[in-house]
């Protein structure tokens, strides 16, 4: 997927959004902020890692 830049100046973001303060970052920024969490990795930090649930289903449709 091709991400498209666009730039934009300052004053026409806050006029395009209706919110009242916006937080302008670069791409490499973003990337360096934003984590990606496998989904391996999430169940091993899960709190409920380790309980002995049982997770059986009965038979009824």
């Amino acid at each position: 997927m091709e991400m498209t830049q666009t730039k934009w100046h300052v004053k026409d973001a806050k006029d395009g959004f209706p919110r009242t303060a916006a937080v302008v970052l670069s791409n490499e920024e973003y990337r360096s902020q934003s984590t990606k969490l496998h989904l391996v990795d999430f169940f091993l930090e899960s709190p409920l890692r380790g309980l002995n649930i049982d997770l059986s289903r009965g038979q009824e449709p």
